[in-house]
């Protein structure tokens, strides 16, 4: 380039208009790319996300049974609705509670101890969260839970390099839950003396089951 501009036996003025030729599409060039095309090539790698949240609906139902100083067992079976009116069955809430009701004086509280058999119903029985036993003596309520549907947490998520279809498909398995959940629970009753005095003979044991039902939805996120 040196040789063409200061050689004595070359013509100066075409090969000027050459090389300032060149420079002004070198520039165009550039501030194409940076001004227009840079954000259609940033474009192109743009990946649509997507903010999956679940909606939660629960439905409590109520068994009282009277259990003295032996096992009895309690069963449950969600309505066959709650599948059809929501996205999915995402755990299954436990409570067992009671009180001293011998009317006995100075009769304390009973032991009670609960346990849910991982059999009967379709759950994630193998889920870390799951509380499937507890035990009370002083009459406060017995809290258990139960896992249901595959990795669900109730929790807000963000998702990629799908649509919103193929993002909540996997929530929709309808067979999660389906099924019969028991309880097994074990009373082992006091007295505040021997006989002849009266004796306790057992406790009223109230089981509230709340099934959580949920609705998942995608919505894609704004881009910039």
């Amino acid at each position: 380039m040196l040789q063409d501009v200061l050689g004595k036996d070359q013509p100066r003025v075409p090969i000027f208009a050459f090389y300032i030729c060149v420079v002004v599409m070198l520039c165009y060039h550039a501030t194409s790319y940076h001004l227009l095309d840079s954000e259609m090539i940033e474009d192109r790698y743009l990946v649509d996300q997507y903010t999956v949240t679940f909606a939660e609906a629960q439905y409590s139902v109520t068994d009282e049974e009277f259990a003295q100083d032996n096992s009895i067992y309690i069963e449950y079976e969600a309505d066959s609705s709650f599948f059809t009116s929501h996205t999915g069955f995402g755990y299954l809430l436990v409570t067992v509670s009671y009180d001293e009701t011998s009317g006995i004086p100075l009769d304390q509280c009973d032991s009670v101890s609960v346990n849910i058999p991982p059999t009967g119903a379709n759950a994630d029985w193998q889920n870390e969260k799951n509380t499937l036993s507890g035990a009370s003596d002083d009459c406060s309520n017995i809290d258990l839970i139960v896992y249901v549907y595959p990795e669900y947490t109730g929790e807000e998520y963000t998702e990629g390099n799908f649509d919103a279809e193929e993002i909540t498909v996997p929530w929709t398995e309808k067979s999660h839950g389906e099924g019969t959940f028991t309880i097994e629970i074990d009373v082992s009753s006091s007295s505040p003396a021997p006989p002849p005095s009266p004796q306790d003979n057992g406790e009223e044991v109230t089981v509230t089951w709340t099934a959580v039902f949920f609705d998942v939805d995608a919505t894609l996120q704004p881009l910039g």
